[in-house]
């Protein structure tokens, strides 16, 4: 009975550091948890804030050597400063989207098609186009980095060409679309195409504003040769 009753305390001594060992496991796995949560939580970095709306046009330069643009790789104007001239052109392109009751010839007792055609059509093969965009603003890289050109001034001139532009209820909105030309100090004259916030059907236009800056891409100098045969 001795026997039994010593075998039975061992058992029940080993139980017991059994019992005591896992509680000390589980305590230390639930203490590297809680570690890990807090440096989870510790690790989050609140989002960047939005850059704010261009008010005023501002621009980016992507160089290109051997005459290849460089996707993506942008210069560096703050550091390395770029001398350059500009030209602002207005695009009169036309809508390729106008109305065909706009667009269309007038057949016999139809009343589906514009009496005036092709007078109130904006399509580009068929409106009454000048024989060049008009300019509306020129300037160096000084101007540019004062934010002297203003977006709601372009916007202005946009409205302005819109209520001289012949259209009917079916014509869509005026664009309001801008070429910028760049001659730059070694590389070969680049371009850009922008659009600035306008609606000519309404009254109270839209914020003249731009999310981003145009890219303007720029070829080094000097430019490969090329072949011609005649």
């Amino acid at each position: 009975m001795t026997g039994i009753s010593g075998m039975a305390d061992a058992v029940l001594r080993g139980s017991k550091r059994i019992v005591r060992s896992r509680a000390t496991a589980l305590a230390g796995a639930s203490a590297l948890l809680l570690g890990l949560v807090a440096v989870t939580t510790t690790a989050v970095v609140a989002p960047a804030a939005a850059a704010a709306p261009l008010t005023a046009l501002d621009l980016k330069f992507i160089s290109g050597v051997n005459g290849t643009a460089l996707k993506g790789a942008l210069l560096d104007t703050a550091t390395a400063p770029l001398t350059y001239q500009y030209l602002i052109q207005y695009e009169a392109t036309g809508i390729a989207g106008d109305s065909a009751k706009n667009c269309l010839p007038p057949a016999p007792k139809s009343t589906g098609t514009d009496p005036q055609y092709p007078n109130n059509c904006q399509w580009p093969g068929t409106r009454t186009s000048n024989t060049g965009d008009p300019i509306v603003a020129s300037g160096n890289q000084d101007d540019i980095k004062a934010g002297h050109v203003d977006l709601s001034v372009l916007q202005g001139f946009c409205a302005d060409q819109a209520a001289k532009a012949n259209s009917t209820p079916e014509s869509p909105s005026q664009p309001c679309r801008f070429l910028i030309s760049i001659k730059a100090d070694g590389y070969e004259i680049g371009g850009a195409h922008f659009s600035v916030p306008f609606n000519s059907k309404v009254t109270t236009q839209p914020a003249a504003t731009l999310a981003t800056a145009p890219v303007v891409s720029l070829l080094q100098y000097p430019l490969p040769l090329a072949n011609i045969r005649v």
